[in-house]
């Protein structure tokens, strides 16, 4: 009832007669609480997947906006740009090729790609055997640098 007396049809009143009531049918309060234990379930599992989404994304942000190493002193942009310098280098029997890379670049080069994997597989998927072949003659990383020297 409102202040004025009239019946407000938006909220019922409660009933004071046990007769307005009406048996609920079988098995209704199990589904009714089957329903709402799986909402809850339902809940859990997005707050739980919704924090490891967040998670994962500030590990891949924290890795991308990690600055590049630089072992040898060059960055992976730039070793990737003198590959095919190094790889002439490395494979070319002319002193032509000492031309296109000096002797400190080619050692930052041979550094770079020791202590670099992602450089390293990069350059052997381009440059198939080309390091394997080096290293297996008994050159080895570092020495290559030093024979280029002695070439120039």
């Amino acid at each position: 009832m409102t202040r004025n007396g009239e019946h407000d049809m938006s909220t019922p009143e409660p009933s004071k007669n046990q007769d307005d009531w009406s048996p609920c049918p079988a098995g209704m309060l199990c589904q009714l609480g089957g329903r709402m234990r799986d909402n809850q379930t339902r809940r859990t599992v997005l707050k739980t997947a919704g924090g490891v989404a967040t998670l994962a994304l500030a590990a891949v942000l924290a890795v991308n906006l990690m600055p590049c190493p630089t072992p040898g002193g060059i960055s992976c942009d730039q070793c990737v740009a003198q590959m095919p310098a190094y790889n002439l280098y490395l494979t070319a029997d002319s002193d032509l090729a000492a031309d296109d890379l000096a002797a400190d670049d080619a050692e930052a080069m041979a550094t770079h790609l020791k202590t670099c994997p992602k450089c390293r597989n990069y350059f052997e998927r381009k440059y198939p055997g080309v390091l394997a072949a080096t290293v297996s003659a008994g050159l080895g990383w570092l020495s290559l640098a030093v024979l280029g020297a002695r070439r120039v």
